[in-house]
């Protein structure tokens, strides 16, 4: 094969891009919450398109579990800091504790 075969070679299918995310240079902690912040303003701004966790976020187990209605956040009644009780619960929306002290982003 000659050098200019070499050159003239098809690289589709290859996997450049791959190794160019693996060799670029880490994106900085601010970045990157900034950046999962905004996805999750994203989905949380369109009615009826969020999910929230599948486990507690405290206890990181699943079973019943009361979901922030602003954040993705879930937990069991006990492991709410602080802990809740069925009777002190809202009938409507419900915000966490992080989600009512935090002001919301528009």
């Amino acid at each position: 094969m000659s050098n200019a075969e070499l050159w003239d070679l098809d690289t589709s299918g290859g996997i450049m891009e791959q190794i160019q995310q693996l060799v670029a240079p880490p994106i900085s902690s601010e970045g990157q919450r900034r950046s999962r912040r905004r996805r999750e303003r994203e989905v949380y701004r369109r009615p009826g398109r969020a999910v929230n966790h599948d486990c507690c976020d405290s206890c990181k187990e699943g079973g019943d579990l009361l979901c922030c209605d602003r954040c993705p956040a879930a937990f069991h009644l006990l492991c709410h800091d602080p802990p809740l009780s069925e009777e002190s619960l809202p009938t409507g929306e419900w915000l966490c504790h992080k989600c009512t002290t935090i002001p919301q982003e528009v």
